[in-house]
């Protein structure tokens, strides 16, 4: 049978007007959608990417307005979703799951993400969310990091004006890493919980700046933080919050 390399691809100077809305990409031999040079207005809302030989979405050189909302992300042979262009509209609703050779999410060479990043799924992959040499203009809210093998969520010489706020990093290697003297948190990190990340909860790299690290949760890491003190209303869980053995779980 013919391999379909692509799910839809939009190249060079292209434009959608209408979004991506409420389909299913499943099993391309390259990429789901492949956004090269061009631009998508109205979203990319509702999809199913899954099983591709590569990565369920590349945004290449390209720009996405309106977000990218509600999707799933799954089972792709390298990333659930690439970026090496620009989102508009924030990531918000969406599951990346079981990329697990690669990333749930990487934006990379200095692009960018306006928006908050939130209400997300990043579990079973390599690593969960990765951001290097990006700009974030929104914070990074309400989203789950599970079972990573590597990190959870990396910032790598990337600034986010937003804050890490209210997200769980669970059984990782790393849950939060900060690299590079422009890993910068404005807004701080604050009401996360770090529970059983076999190396460090939270790894701050000693030139990234951190407006505040207060009232985060820790329990069962490697090293709960490095290159930072807990702060004010820290919490040393005396037990793993999701045991079934907790009689407060």
């Amino acid at each position: 049978s013919q391999i379909r390399y692509y799910g839809l691809c939009s190249y060079s100077s292209s434009s959608i007007s209408g979004g991506v809305i409420n389909n299913s990409f499943i099993a391309n031999g390259y990429y789901g959608l492949y956004n090269y040079s061009s631009s998508i207005s109205g979203g990319v809302i509702n999809n199913s990417f899954i099983g591709s030989g590569d990565h369920g979405l590349l945004n290449s050189y390209s720009s996405i307005y309106g977000g990218v909302i509600d999707n799933n992300f799954a089972d792709n042979g390298s990333a659930g979703l690439w970026n090496d262009g620009s989102i508009q509209g924030g990531i918000t609703g969406n599951n990346f799951s079981n990329n697990s050779s690669s990333y749930g999410l990487i934006s990379s060479y200095g692009r960018s993400i306006s928006g908050d990043i939130t209400n997300n799924v990043f579990a079973n992959n390599s690593y969960g969310l990765y951001i290097e040499s990006n700009s974030i203009s929104g914070g990074i809210t309400n989203n789950q990091f599970v079972n990573n093998t590597n990190y959870g969520l990396n910032l790598q010489y990337s600034p986010v004006s937003g804050g890490i706020t209210n997200n769980l990093f669970l059984n990782n290697s790393h849950g939060l890493r900060t690299y590079g003297a422009d890993a910068d948190i404005s807004g701080g990190v604050k009401n996360n919980l770090f529970v059983q990340n076999s190396n460090y909860g939270f790894y701050k790299y000693s030139s990234s700046t951190v407006d505040e690290v207060n009232y985060n949760g820790y329990f069962g890491n490697g090293t709960d933080i490095y290159s930072a003190s807990k702060g004010a209303g820290a919490v040393d869980l005396g037990a793993d919050p999701f045991s079934s053995a907790n009689p407060d779980k």
